[in-house]
C-alpha cells in the first residue's frame, strides 16, 4: 500500500472509524495527513512498523481526530516528543498508546501525554531507550496532588528500558494506583523502596 492508497481511502472514508496500515514502509506523511483531513471520525488507527512516516502524520492526526481513542505509532524510528506532546494536546480522550522502540521518544514527551490524556488506561513504552524517569522522580509536576489525575491508567509497559532510574517503579505506583499490569526491565534490580511500593500495590498489581 501506498499513499496513492491512502489518498483514494481518504476520498470515500468519511465516517471511517478503524484504520490499519501497520507495516507499510510505502506510505508517508502526505497520504496520512490526507486520511486525517477527510477522516476526521477516526478512533483507532495502527501506523506500527510504517517507518516511513514521522511526527508530521501524529501531528495532523492530533489536529483532525480528536475522537482517537487507539493508536499504534509502534517501531517508528522518526517518532519524537513533538509528536507525542501534540497528540497530548490534540486527543485528550486516549485510552492506548502504544511507543514501543520509539527511541527518540523521553520523559518529556512521555509527562506531558500523561498529564493530558486522563482517560489513558494503557502504555507500552517498551524498547524506548531514553526513557529514564528521573524527570518523574526528581521534578514533579508542580502541586503534588496534580497526581491523582493520572489514576486512570491500568496498563504500563517498561520492558527493555535501560535508562530507567531505580527509583521510577515506586513513583509510578504511587501515581498510578489502579495499575493492574506493570512490566519493568528484568535486569534493573528493585530497591528497597520499590519493593515496599509493590506490597503496597499488590492488591491490584498483576
Amino acid at each position: 500500500i501506498t499513499d496513492l492508497a491512502l489518498h483514494l481511502i481518504a476520498k470515500r472514508g468519511d465516517g471511517l472509524l478503524q484504520l490499519n496500515v501497520s507495516k507499510c514502509p510505502s506510505i508517508g506523511n502526505q497520504g496520512l495527513t490526507a486520511v486525517a483531513v477527510n477522516c476526521p471520525s477516526l478512533t483507532d488507527i495502527d501506523l506500527s512498523g510504517s517507518i516511513g512516516i514521522s511526527d508530521a502524520s501524529v501531528v495532523s492526526l492530533a489536529q483532525q481526530c480528536h475522537g482517537l481513542l487507539k493508536l499504534d505509532i509502534s517501531h517508528i524510528p522518526e517518532i519524537t516528543d513533538a509528536g507525542l506532546t501534540a497528540l497530548s494536546y490534540g486527543c485528550p480522550a486516549l485510552k492506548l498508546l502504544n511507543c514501543r522502540d520509539c527511541r527518540q521518544v523521553t520523559d518529556i514527551g512521555v509527562k506531558t501525554v500523561i498529564h493530558r490524556c486522563n482517560e489513558l488506561d494503557e502504555l507500552d513504552l517498551s524498547g524506548c531507550h531514553e526513557i529514564k524517569g528521573k524527570a518523574f522522580v526528581e521534578q514533579p509536576l508542580p502541586g503534588g496532588s496534580a497526581l491523582v489525575r493520572f489514576h486512570q491508567l491500568k496498563k504500563l509497559h517498561l520492558c527493555d528500558t535501560p535508562e530507567l532510574h531505580p527509583d521510577a517503579v515506586t513513583w509510578l505506583l504511587g501515581c498510578f494506583t489502579m495499575l493492574t499490569h506493570l512490566e519493568v526491565p528484568h535486569y534493573k534490580p528493585l530497591t528497597d523502596s520499590t519493593l515496599c511500593a509493590l506490597g503496597g500495590a499488590v492488591s491490584e498489581l498483576r
